[in-house]
């Protein structure tokens, strides 16, 4: 069970996730009437916003590159953003980049609160590691060890160093 499953089933009373999470569980989030926020600054300061990013390119070998980034910027701008989310099987789509489209969106996505906090995270975007190993690390030592954590099983500063030492043993391999 994830940090996401133990909030939407009560057993904690918040959760860190991205967005993703609310996509993926848009009944549950409506439900309990679950609403969001940008995590805290650090003791440094920062605050950051970690994601893998999504996105979507034209190659440079595109048989027909000015089609595809008309497709594009169609897909991704108002009308296929507004047509993307009627057509969503749970009622909700990953929020646009562009800006007018999620401006839309917000109005419209209103099965949860304080949906626009996604924006101002955004604002502090950190990228998960530039490697094809990360998403065996996350899965394997992050998820498991931080949810633990969540349940109170183990405590937090020894978990994050062992966390730490396993991505940097894992990265050096």
């Amino acid at each position: 069970m994830n940090s996401t499953d133990l909030l939407l089933t009560g057993r904690v009373a918040m959760s860190q996730g991205g967005f993703w999470t609310v996509v993926e569980n848009t009944e549950a989030f409506r439900r309990l009437d679950i609403g969001m926020q940008i995590a805290p600054k650090g003791r440094n300061g920062v605050r950051a916003y970690p994601t893998g990013g999504t996105a979507f390119g034209v190659t440079r070998t595109s048989n027909n590159p000015s089609l595809a980034w008309e497709f594009l910027t169609y897909h991704l701008g108002p009308v296929g953003t507004k047509t993307s989310f009627e057509a969503a099987p749970h009622g909700a789509i990953y929020p646009p980049a562009h800006i007018p489209s999620f401006e839309w969106y917000v109005e419209e996505a209103n099965f949860i609160e304080n949906i626009s906090a996604n924006a101002k995270a955004a604002e502090t975007v950190v990228f998960n590691p530039f490697t094809s190993k990360w998403p065996e690390i996350n899965t394997r030592y992050v998820q498991p060890e931080m949810d633990l954590v969540l349940r109170g099983r183990k405590d937090v500063a020894p978990t994050l160093k062992g966390i730490s030492e396993n991505i940097t043993e894992a990265l050096s391999k």
